[in-house]
This record gives C-alpha cells, sequence and structure tokens, in this order.
C-alpha cells in the first residue's frame, strides 16, 4: 500500500491575494500538481493545497481513511514534513476558528467508536517530543530520558506514560497539559519555532461485545496504534540566525531530518539491503509508518517565498520519493489461549471439511491405515502376477501342442485349434487387466500419500503460528502481571500516606483540644 502525499502552500504576510503572491513568486499549482518556474520539474501527488484551504480539507484527503482504518485495527501514521516556519503545526493542532489534524482526529475516533455498536473499545493516550535527540515524556514530568524497545514481533514502543481516555474532550485535554510541556524557542522566521519534534499516540483496543463473558471461548482483541507526528523545521543559519543553544537545536534537527531523507532514499528506491533506521530516535520510532506495518500520510509544508524557494524545492523532492514507499499493512490481532484454540480448532475442522469434500478424508487417518492398504495391493499384485505366469505357461503348453498335434482326417473339424487360441487371447487379456488394475493401486497410493503429508505441513505449520502467538501473549500478561504489582505497590503507599495524614490529622485535633481547655483556665483566672 502506498503512502498518501499532499502539499500545503502556506501564504505570505502581505497585501495581495494568496493566488498573486503565488503566481508572482513563479509557482504554478493545480488541484494535483506543482512546479517552479526555475526547476522545470512538475511533481504530482495526492492533492496540492493552496491558500485559503482549511486544515479540514487536508484531514479529509489524507486522515480520514487513515483515522477508520485505525478504529478498525490497522495502525496509522501522519506526519507534517516542511523548513521552519511553513505551517507544520498549524496544520496537525490548528486554533480556534480552524482545528489541526490532530484534534480533527481525536474526534473522529470517537465518532467510529460511537458507531460501532457490536465492538467494546479500550483508548488510551500518550505524548512524547524528541529534543536534542532525548525523548521526553509529555505527560509525566521528570521522564525525560526514555528508551526505545523492540518485542519479539518487531514491535518498536517507548515507555510513555498512556493516560485511559473516554471521550474526546478528555483527550484535548490531555493533550493542551502536554503542549504546556513541548520546548519553543524563537528565531528570525519565527517567534514560537518548535524546537523538538512531537509525537501524540493513540492506543486502540477493541473486542466483540459479550465475548468476555463465556470464558471457555477465549478473547480475541484488536490492537492498533494512530501517531500523529509534529516534525520540527529543517533551519539555516543564515535565515533563522540560530546562536548558542538555538544552532545545537538546529544541528540536532537537521541531523535527524537528514536521517529521515535518507531513509525515504532507500524505500523509494527498493534498496532491499541495510536501513539507516536506528540512526536517529525519530526514524526509529517511525520504522513501522516507513516500509512498515502501518497506513501512511505525509503532509509537507512549504512557502512560496522567493528567499526561500530553494527549501522549497527539497520539501518537494522529499515528498516526491515518500510517495514511492510501499507499506505492508495488515489488521493487528492478538488472542489468549482460548481463542487461540478456539480458531485452531475451527481451521482444523475447515480443513477436515474441504478434504471431505474431495473425497480424501480417509487421508485423515493414521500413516498405519495407508500401510496396511498398500501391504494389501502388494498382496494383489502379486497374486496377478502369479496369475499371469500361469496364464503364461499354459499358453506355451497350449501352443506347443498344437505343433505336435497330427493333422486330421479328411473332413474332420478342428474346434480344439480354436479353443487353444481363444484360451490364449484370454490370458492375454487377464495379464493387460492385471498390469491395469497394479498401475490404478500404485496411483492410489501415491495420490494418498501426497494428501497426508500436505497435511502434516498444514498441521505442523499452524502449530508453529499458534506457538508464537501464545509466546506473545506470555510477554504481553507477563508486563501486565509488572503493572498490576507496580500500581498494588502504589496503592499501599497511597494508604499510608492516608494513614499518617489521619494519625497527623488526629494529632492536631487534640493540640487544638488542648489549647482550647487552657484558654478556658486562663479565662476563669482572669475573671477570678
Amino acid at each position: 500500500e502506498g503512502v498518501k502525499v499532499c502539499i500545503r502552500v502556506r501564504p505570505l504576510n502581505g497585501g495581495h491575494s494568496e493566488e498573486d503572491e503565488i503566481s508572482a513568486n513563479g509557482w504554478t499549482t493545480s488541484e494535483d500538481t506543482i512546479s517552479h518556474t526555475s526547476g522545470g520539474v512538475s511533481f504530482n501527488f495526492d492533492n496540492v493545497f493552496t491558500p485559503p484551504c482549511r486544515n479540514q480539507d487536508l484531514y479529509d484527503s489524507v486522515a480520514s481513511s487513515i483515522i477508520k482504518s485505525a478504529v478498525d485495527g490497522f495502525n496509522g501514521v501522519i506526519f507534517a514534513y516542511g523548513q521552519t516556519s511553513s505551517g507544520k503545526t498549524h496544520t496537525m493542532l490548528g486554533n480556534e476558528g480552524d482545528s489541526g489534524i490532530t484534534p480533527l482526529a481525536i474526534q473522529d475516533v470517537f465518532r467510529h467508536v460511537l458507531k460501532s455498536t457490536e465492538r467494546e473499545f479500550l483508548v488510551r493516550v500518550s505524548y512524547i517530543e524528541i529534543y536534542n535527540e532525548v525523548i521526553k515524556d509529555l505527560l509525566c514530568k521528570g521522564q525525560d530520558n526514555l528508551k526505545i524497545h523492540e518485542d519479539f514481533t518487531g514491535r518498536v514502543f517507548v515507555d510513555a506514560r498512556e493516560e485511559v481516555v473516554t471521550c474526546a474532550a478528555d483527550v484535548l485535554a490531555i493533550m493542551k497539559l502536554g503542549e504546556e510541556q513541548r520546548t519553543f524557542g524563537a528565531t528570525n522566521m519565527n517567534e514560537r519555532s518548535s524546537r523538538s519534534h512531537t509525537i501524540f499516540t493513540i492506543h486502540i483496543e477493541s473486542r466483540t461485545k459479550g465475548e468476555h463473558t463465556n470464558a471457555d471461548d477465549g478473547v480475541a482483541v484488536c490492537a492498533s496504534t494512530l501517531s500523529l507526528v509534529d516534525l520540527a523545521g529543517s533551519e539555516r543559519v543564515s535565515h533563522t540566525g540560530a546562536e548558542g543553544v538555538r544552532l545545537k537545536e538546529g544541528g540536532h534537527i537537521n541531523k535527524s531530518l537528514l536521517t529521515l531523507g535518507t531513509v525515504i532514499n532507500k524505500l523509494s528506491e527498493g534498496v532491499t539491503g541495510h536501513i539507516p533506521y536506528r540512526d536517529s530516535k525519530l526514524t526509529r520510532i517511525l520504522q513501522p509508518a516507513l516500509g512498515g506495518n502501518a497506513r501512511t500520510g505525509v503532509i509537507c509544508a512549504i512557502t512560496p517565498a522567493k528567499m526561500h524557494m530553494e527549501e522549497s524545492i527539497s520539501t518537494l523532492k522529499f515528498a516526491s520519493r515518500a510517495k514511492c514507499v510501499q507499506n505492508k499493512t495488515s489488521r493487528i490481532e492478538i488472542l489468549d489461549d482460548r481463542a487461540m484454540l478456539r480458531r485452531c480448532q475451527k481451521e482444523l475442522e475447515q480443513l477436515k471439511q474441504k478434504l471431505e469434500q474431495k473425497g480424501c478424508d480417509s487421508a485423515l487417518k493414521d500413516s498405519r491405515e495407508v500401510e496396511e492398504l498398500r501391504h494389501r495391493m502388494e498382496k494383489e499384485v502379486e497374486k496377478a502376477l502369479d496369475l499371469q505366469d500361469k496364464v503364461d505357461k499354459l499358453s506355451q503348453m497350449l501352443v506347443f501342442k498344437k505343433d505336435e498335434t497330427l493333422s486330421p482326417e479328411p473332413g474332420e473339424k478342428r474346434p480344439r485349434s480354436r479353443r487353444r487360441e481363444t484360451i490364449g487371447c484370454r490370458a492375454n487379456e487377464l495379464g493387460q487387466a492385471s498390469r491395469r488394475d497394479e498401475n490404478s493401486h500404485f496411483e492410489r497410493i501415491g495420490m494418498l500419500t501426497k494428501e497426508v503429508v500436505t497435511v502434516k505441513k498444514e498441521a505442523v505449520d499452524a502449530i508453529k503460528e499458534k506457538e508464537t502467538m501464545r509466546r506473545h501473549m506470555e510477554v504481553q500478561r507477563e508486563a501486565l502481571r509488572n503493572e498490576l504489582e507496580a500500581l498494588e505497590m502504589h496503592a499501599a503507599e497511597l494508604e499510608r500516606t492516608r494513614k499518617l495524614a489521619s494519625s497527623e490529622a488526629e494529632t492536631a485535633g487534640e493540640r487544638v483540644a488542648a489549647a482550647e481547655v487552657l484558654i478556658f483556665v486562663e479565662e476563669i483566672v482572669t475573671n477570678a
């Protein structure tokens, strides 16, 4: 499945109309193409958006179908790419009058969840940023150096805090808290420039309603992630005037974006060798979106300003290569032991029915039955060969007798000769029939043997696949047990804190009562 790519041309500041500004700077656009007079090359994409387009237009073009797929169990990734101050953050977050891709996606997720009346959902969110090649958890203060992990199935993840949510309002509130922790800084091109890459992830799990009520059947859970990525913009020191901390930040940003471009180049060329995902934290985390198991959308933002023409052309080349990347997407389903057993039994039953329809039900029996059948066939062949030998000998004897017989008397009939010829023909017919039966038996034995081998191979493959899934479930159960232990320890700590607070409150109450008694005594003494 190909990557969806669209281009967004941001408006310029000035008194001219947006269309005049774009054409005056040498750009030519249509619904799906864009070119510049200096380059002489026309770029084709899924859509090209020019002012005064709204974020909703981009969402409908690139993101809407990916969000629906995520609710259905497919991984999804949407990210904005472009130079600094090209409008990426506005595209992803928007403002009060024009909601961005991320808020629109959040609302759409819960709209699809409410429509799916036959399934029940668990939705969690996490929010991280990559600042100077260090991963920070925006939902948990103090978690400033998170690690990237990969499980035995190849899934890449970060151990960031995940908040359980039940509605779009909850998610937007959590995202607002995370935004307050983001790293921004002022440059010559942008008073509020993003100095880090951010990844807002929605984790979606679902199962058929009522499936958990029958413990004997087990549970099949669809699990997917939707990652919404706001990339920091590439920078030129000559344009941004960066120095000191800002210069260091720009260096890390450019290095990670260069690695992203290298990965995209290799994937677009169909390189089968080493892909440098591990050269930066960004490409490592985005690995599922780049040639992996995720439906991906890319929004490339450019500015039509003449001074940034070279950077805009570079962005268009990146977008053109990204459009050539192919991902292999599949629905992600996790089975517990009972559900796995139920599915395996169902598959075996279907296999049995298929074999029965082919008239090969006997192939499901023990291989000893096949050996017995072969033994019987061999005996029949031996009998047929013995019979053939006897027939051949009898034929030779009859022919010999025929040659030795004296000529008959004149006028005498010769019925015996005709009988001998008839017997010889019959012997030949019996021999041919015996050989045909022998060949037929061997062909039948060969067919049965092939069917048995095929069934055994399919059974072994099914067992291997179920064993892999079982190990995956064990890893997940262990992780859940660890999480439960951590929660229990946290609950115990809260209980100790509550008891301590209660004890301190009682002590404070006693002190207040004692003070009141002293005051009362002093008043009595004073009055006396």
